[in-house]
């Protein structure tokens, strides 16, 4: 059988840089096994890999993926034990494919009847909600928890961890029709982000300031919600999509960086605040043990109906492009999936 797999072969728009390619998988270490994908999710790193401004990216051509769906075929070593099994799995590169590896450690098996592009939106946007307010730091009883892009595959997992957390939630967007959408999913409040009023209407519904920022951008909306944190409060960056709008190379990074402004650790003690930095790539690599943990939890508290994964759209693997302009557009709500 002939393995194929969508290369990122130039920095450029979606219709110019994917090409699809024979795939040569190589051989599997003791630790992993071989996917046969029926679907993969779409995240924002991709589109910021795609760019050419994600540093975790590998060398031209590569890959791009970090979730599928499907079924193992092939196994490292004497244990069988995954062979045969529907998965859901954690690629850290590779997913845009017929074929795809993974460790075992990111691995869960999920039942025949689960729709792939529901178990997809449980990967890493769950994963990452679970990680930041239940390991990272803990949301706790009655936060005020404030949730950049907050209609996003991510936006809308820290919502529902939140209020299953019983916190207070503040959502962020860019449209109105987002903002109605944040509305039906059970946030407390929301803004949007695009009209920096939403600063000041923070600042009177809560004088002594909220206890968590979830933020996704980056850029000036660090240094503007850095603000609003009150004693004890906790900031976690766990993206930077706003680099993502800037056009150029080093001096775009330093102009993102220069808006973010100085974080100063001695004044961050003296007012018993934290500046949390998240990346699920290096959870995966360091603490395999840790991802997997936040998979099984997730899995867990989706089958008992505490989590409701929202899916955007599903595409056509051959229909990569119309995927990703929705994405990069910021056009979609919750998850965007591929099937073959």
């Amino acid at each position: 059988m002939t393995k194929q797999a969508l290369f990122i072969t130039s920095f450029s728009s979606p219709e110019q840089s994917f090409e699809w390619r024979d795939l040569q998988t190589p051989p599997l270490e003791p630790d992993e096994v071989e996917i046969k994908v029926e679907a993969f999710g779409l995240n924002y790193a991709d589109i910021m890999a795609r760019k050419g401004l994600y540093a975790e990216a590998p060398d031209l051509p590569f890959v791009p993926g970090y979730e599928v769906v499907g079924e193992v075929v092939s196994v490292a070593g004497n244990s069988k034990k995954w062979l045969g099994k529907r998965v859901l799995a954690f690629t850290r590169f590779g997913g845009y494919a017929t074929h795809a590896v993974s460790k075992q450690s990111a691995l869960v098996e999920i039942e025949r009847n689960v729709d792939s592009a529901t178990a997809l939106a449980l990967a890493t946007q769950y994963a990452t909600a679970y990680y930041a307010t239940h390991i990272a730091q803990k949301v706790n009883k009655d936060d005020i928890v404030l949730i950049q892009a907050a209609a996003g595959g991510v936006g809308i997992a820290l919502n529902q961890m939140c209020k299953y957390l019983e916190a207070k939630t503040i959502g962020l967007c860019g449209s109105q029709s987002k903002m109605d959408f944040c509305l039906t999913q059970g946030y407390d409040f929301v803004f949007s982000y695009s009209d920096e009023q939403y600063l000041n209407e923070i600042k009177k519904l809560f004088p002594n300031g909220i206890d968590v920022c979830f933020n996704s951008l980056a850029g000036k909306s660090f240094k503007n919600e850095m603000k609003l944190l009150g004693f004890g409060s906790k900031m976690v960056l766990f993206g930077a999509s706003s680099r993502s709008d800037m056009k150029g190379g080093f001096f775009a990074n330093l102009k993102m960086v220069w808006q973010m402004g100085i974080v100063i650790p001695i004044a961050l003690m003296m007012k018993s605040r934290s500046v949390i930095g998240i990346n699920m790539l290096k959870i995966a690599d360091y603490k395999p043990e840790t991802l997997s943990n936040c998979m099984t939890q997730v899995f867990e508290l989706y089958k008992s109906g505490v989590l409701v994964p929202v899916i955007g759209e599903v595409f056509d693997a051959k229909d990569i492009a119309k995927g990703h302009l929705k994405l990069e557009n910021r056009e979609s709500i919750g998850k965007i999936v591929c099937k073959f």
